[in-house]
């Protein structure tokens, strides 16, 4: 049985790169396991989808990577 951490926060080209591969056919669980979140973030995530991509349109160069 595998340890599943669950993390806190996702960057913003996370959640644009997770919410890309749900929409190109991906199950929403497995990204669940790829990324270590809960059913309900990726709900959460997956709900506010079109706030993540239009702010990855508009900022992507600017966007800062730690």
């Amino acid at each position: 049985m595998a340890i599943v951490m669950k993390k806190e926060v996702l960057t913003v080209k996370e959640k644009f790169k997770m919410i890309q591969e749900i929409e190109n056919g991906k199950k929403k669980t497995y990204m669940c396991q790829e990324f270590g979140l809960i059913n309900s973030m990726m709900q959460m995530i997956w709900k506010n989808r079109n706030r993540s991509i239009s702010g990855v349109e508009q900022n992507g160069p600017r966007i800062k990577q730690f």
